[in-house]
Formats: C-alpha cells, sequence, structure tokens
C-alpha cells in the first residue's frame, strides 16, 4: 500500500510540476527585421512604366507616367476623332507607354482605366491594347474594363491608346485613373 501511495503522491507532483512549467509558456513575442522600401520613379518601379515616344505620355517631374491630351496649345482631343497613341502596326517601337516586369518574379499584371470625369457617350472612346515584345496582341480592354497578363521577370509589354471622341461633345472630359496591380 505504501508503494501505491508514494506512485500515486509521485504521479501528482508530477502533474503539478508540469502545470507550473505550462503556466510558464510566452504569450508575445517581438521580432525586428530590417526593411528596404527604396522609392523610385516608374520606370524604375517593381513594376516599371516608361512612356514611349509621343508627346501625350510623359514622366512628370516626380518621375510619375503622365497621360495628358492638354499638351502645347492644344486643350484636349478635338470632337469627333479618332487618335491612336502609339501604332498598333508597330508597337514595340511606337508606343503610348510599356510596361516592364521587375519585381524579380512571374507577376499577374492587371491594367484597367476608370473615367473619372464626364462621359455622356455610352460607346468606347478609349481603348488600350497590350503587346507583347513580338507585336503579339496579348489583351486589350476599354475604359470601365481590365486586362490581365502573365508577365514573366523581366519582360516587357507596350500599350497603344486608341482615343475616339464621335458622339462626344466638347464639354465632356474622359480624363480618369489608370491602374496597374501585379500579383
Amino acid at each position: 500500500m505504501y508503494q501505491k501511495t508514494s506512485v500515486a503522491a509521485l504521479l501528482v507532483g508530477l502533474l503539478v510540476a508540469s502545470s507550473f512549467v505550462g503556466a510558464a509558456a510566452f504569450t508575445s513575442a517581438s521580432v525586428d527585421r530590417s526593411a528596404s522600401m527604396d522609392v523610385t520613379t516608374d520606370s524604375n518601379g517593381i513594376i516599371g512604366l516608361a512612356p514611349g515616344s509621343t508627346s501625350l505620355v510623359t514622366q512628370n517631374a516626380t518621375g510619375a507616367l503622365q497621360i495628358d491630351a492638354a499638351v502645347g496649345s492644344a486643350s484636349g482631343i478635338n470632337t469627333a476623332a479618332t487618335v491612336e497613341v502609339g501604332d498598333s502596326s508597330n508597337p514595340t517601337s511606337t508606343y503610348a507607354f510599356n510596361l516592364t516586369n521587375n519585381a524579380g518574379n512571374a507577376k499577374s499584371i492587371t491594367l484597367s482605366y476608370t473615367v473619372g470625369g464626364t462621359d455622356s457617350n455610352t460607346g468606347d472612346d478609349l481603348n488600350f491594347s497590350v503587346y507583347d515584345s513580338s507585336g503579339s496582341s496579348v489583351g486589350s480592354f476599354a475604359e470601365g474594363g481590365s486586362t490581365t497578363v502573365s508577365a514573366s521577370s523581366g519582360a516587357s509589354y507596350y500599350v497603344v491608346i486608341t482615343i475616339d471622341t464621335a458622339g462626344n461633345p466638347a464639354s465632356d472630359d474622359l480624363s480618369g485613373t489608370l491602374s496597374v496591380t501585379a500579383s
């Protein structure tokens, strides 16, 4: 009986000791790591954006890509006109802008455009056509839409913009936001 009591006492002692060890487990931890968050121009960013050889697409003073039809003494695109920014028959040489995957690994890149101004025409006024380095079309979208390309590391794509103002009065403003998202 003494032996059974000793074993029972030993087990109770181990149980009590293990509860103290379990209670001593940590409840929080903190680890610091260094991070490099350099800021750069659009052409040198993770997804590089660089203007083509057109006066309608430039880099502004901070290095951000800027699309602006009010160049020189012009205040915009004529009514009832079609303007192609770039050349869809030779898009790798003459383009509105290009984008390059500088991320170091493959990315899905989605481009979209949202009109923020007044667009009284229900048709597609802005069309963006995307071409790979061989000049083959890999996607296109109109305002309010989007396209996604699968970009390997270092791959460049060329964008040609077609603006069609047929049906738009001179009071329309097709200004908006070009969004480029990589995932």
